[in-house]
């Protein structure tokens, strides 16, 4: 079982970004915090280019639900932005396909910004290389580099999914390199792993429990347990 990931978090906030770090955590998940005019201005200016594998579905499943749930509208997106419907173009059909661990995956966030010069946001999702790829020249370098390429689109990091390693693990190493960086350059980050180890009510952090991303983890009497079941 994948926890389901709410999008929403993401686009809003990118009317205010560049001014100071924007981080979109396991606190950021109140909608009743979100004023109308923000989630309207968002579907009708952002056009978000997103790019990754399995655990990327984890966001657009979660912006699925806020469509069902919300029937007057408000949460309704789509692959080509229609009236009404924030433009959510998630990769395939050759573009922005495969993930940010992958080699070349920069070259295929250029080839989608020259060919759509509408599109203002690009996010990119791991699939479990964080840990095991260099991310100075491999992830963070590229990132700056395509943000003064392209100055007019906002770049939204993300952290990698949980593994199991636990706290100090190279996992949590990795992710947190990405968190100080954007922190000290006024990155815009959506840190998956922290939303990943937590449940609704935020009280436990379960990567102290080794949690990976089936949301499994090892309780302190011994054993395993899945802390999305138990929350249910």
């Amino acid at each position: 079982m994948k926890r389901i990931i709410i999008l929403t978090a993401v686009f809003l906030p990118l009317f205010l970004a560049g001014q100071q770090a924007t981080i979109i955590d396991h606190s950021c998940l109140d909608l009743d915090q979100i004023p109308d005019e923000y989630i309207e201005d968002a579907k009708a200016n952002l056009w978000i280019g997103y790019g990754g594998t399995s655990h990327s579905t984890q966001l657009t499943a979660g912006m699925n639900a806020l469509e069902a749930y919300f029937t007057d509208g408000s949460y309704n997106w789509s692959q080509n932005g229609g009236p009404g419907e924030l433009h959510l173009y998630e990769g395939g059909s050759g573009y922005l396909y495969n993930d940010c661990g992958t080699v070349g995956w920069d070259n295929h966030t250029r080839k989608y910004l020259d060919d759509h010069p509408g599109c203002n946001v690009i996010i990119w999702s791991w699939c479990g290389q964080v840990n095991s790829v260099d991310l100075q020249s491999h992830y963070l370098g590229p990132m700056e580099q395509l943000e003064s390429e392209y100055p007019d689109v906002q770049f939204v990091y993300m952290t990698g999914h949980l593994e199991g390693l636990g706290v100090g693990g190279s996992l949590q190493l990795a992710n947190q390199q990405i968190r100080d960086y954007c922190i000290a350059n006024n990155k815009i980050l959506f840190d998956f792993a922290d939303i990943e180890k937590y449940d609704p009510d935020a009280e436990t952090d379960f990567q102290e429990y080794y949690a990976d991303d089936e949301c499994n983890y090892n309780p302190p009497g011994g054993g395993t347990a899945n802390w999305a079941n138990n929350w249910l």
